[in-house]
């Protein structure tokens, strides 16, 4: 089972690694004492006071966006990256949506595959949204967007 945790919004920073119940914001407390929680220790997430849990950040204090525990369009928890602790992954496990800190390019290239596996669209229209997907690509990011938001909007009239 993957391991849940909490990150913040805007840059995926987590901000806790072990969240066992996302829905509550809850996260195991760091150990002291030496007395590491284990899964053979009831811990009770029904009761926030518990000694073992702790309520999750509101705020990132390094970025200062919303912390998220959950997919913020299906629910479900956010898990850690496949390759590193360092940021979860850019995309919801469960509904395959890109999570706020996805890039810019892991998000075209989404697209590309949503694109790719959509059958209700004619392969002119198909053809003309994927031209579209690679001006954006290839566009500046820092650009202001007219241009490239003029031909999105004429490839889907």
């Amino acid at each position: 089972m993957p391991k849940t945790c909490a990150a913040c919004r805007r840059e995926g920073h987590i901000i806790s690694h072990d969240v066992v119940d996302p829905a509550r914001r809850l996260a195991l407390r760091p150990p002291s004492g030496g007395m590491a929680w284990s899964p053979d220790v009831d811990l009770d997430p029904m009761n926030p006071g518990s000694p073992d849990a702790e309520e999750v950040d509101t705020f990132c204090e390094i970025c200062g966006s919303r912390v998220l525990t959950m997919c913020e369009s299906c629910g479900a928890a956010i898990t850690r990256g496949p390759l590193t602790d360092v940021r979860p992954g850019p995309f919801c496990r469960k509904c395959g949506r890109p999570h706020g800190w996805a890039t810019r390019e892991e998000k075209i290239d989404h697209l590309n595959d949503q694109l790719a596996a959509e059958r209700m669209l004619s392969e002119a229209d198909r053809q003309r949204l994927r031209s579209a997907l690679n001006e954006l690509a290839q566009s500046d990011p820092l650009d202001d967007g007219n241009r490239t938001n003029v031909s999105v909007e004429q490839s889907l009239s």
